[in-house]
């Protein structure tokens, strides 16, 4: 079995960048915030894992099901 390599351009690697960043920017508020509470929880979690005093994540109810 051979494995063929893969090469990724500099095209194809922002192109497919520039394709998330677009489809986040379109995103609903409310996706928005959600990805941002999960992130602040994320952070807040390792902060505190590492003995930092990280800030409490806003208390925001997810809408998702």
């Amino acid at each position: 079995m051979k494995s063929k390599s893969y090469i990724v351009t500099r095209e194809n690697q922002f192109g497919s960048k520039k394709v998330i960043r677009t489809a986040a920017a379109m995103a609903p508020i409310e996706q928005k915030l959600e990805k941002l509470v999960q992130l602040q929880k994320l952070s807040s979690e390792l902060a505190q894992q590492t003995g930092r005093k990280g800030k409490t994540p806003w208390p925001v109810r997810s809408t998702s099901p």
